[in-house]
């Protein structure tokens, strides 16, 4: 067998080139190029995902560099999602990037119409319903993940066929407070998001619909929550 870059995956059962193939014209958006962001992006361009698009209106800071790895010192000052889209060049010239300089709001998201499936990446409540509210109404799967301090969440909601974030979060306290977080929490956060990507396009395993990860990394604890889809949720009347 001639080895190339995702020989590992063609050696895995259930996997093979043929699933690998599929990836190749698969389009995800990633809205919020940060910790979270960072780690999904990074994954999905060195394990073949055709089409990355990356929504971030943010320069690089000082304080991002503990957690945000696609960048370094050099980038200070720069445009996320300019020097995401150089750094995922050097890591896959296969991969074709798209990149959107601006907040995704309820007047330009129709970007999302050109992907098959979103990674919520961003760092805010609002900005959360938002994705969940425009992927709910045009059907697209999507990843939520959220992060504090030491903590994560994560679950992934297929339109039509799982709950959604308003059937998860039933009374939601918009105003955001920022109380840090712990600079190995994003990322292996993001990961698990690519990784469900990924699956969604393949058809592997088990996907986390109805489901809520919860991580602790202080204490090294993994729980899984099963979620009920709310029958008065706008995500029923779609």
């Amino acid at each position: 067998m001639i080895k190339d870059r995702y020989f590992k995956h063609y050696l895995i059962p259930n996997f093979g080139r043929e699933k690998q193939e599929l990836l190749k014209d698969f389009k995800v958006l990633v809205v919020g190029a940060g910790g979270l962001g960072s780690s999904a992006i990074i994954y999905l361009a060195t394990n073949g995902v055709g089409k990355i698009g990356i929504v971030d209106f943010d320069n690089v800071d000082i304080t991002n560099l503990h957690r945000q790895i696609l960048y370094s010192p050099s980038d200070l000052g720069k445009l996320k999602v300019e020097v995401a889209k150089e750094k995922i060049k050097n890591l896959n010239l296969d991969v074709n990037v798209e990149i959107f300089n601006f907040k995704l709001n309820k007047k330009n998201y129709d970007i999302l119409e050109n992907y098959d499936f979103i990674i919520d990446a961003t760092d805010n409540i609002e900005s959360k319903l938002l994705i969940n509210d425009i992927c709910i109404e045009h059907k697209k799967p999507f990843s939520y993940a959220g992060v504090n301090r030491f903590f994560s969440s994560t679950t992934t909601i297929i339109p039509g066929k799982s709950s959604c974030l308003r059937c998860i979060f039933k009374k939601i306290k918009k105003e955001h407070k920022d109380f840090g977080v712990f600079g190995t929490v994003p990322g292996i956060t993001g990961i698990i998001q690519a990784t469900e990507a990924i699956k969604f396009r393949t058809g592997v395993g088990e996907l986390l619909t109805d489901r809520f990860l919860f991580i602790d990394l202080l204490n090294m604890k993994f729980r899984i929550s099963k979620v009920n889809p709310d029958k008065n949720c706008m995500c029923r009347k779609n």
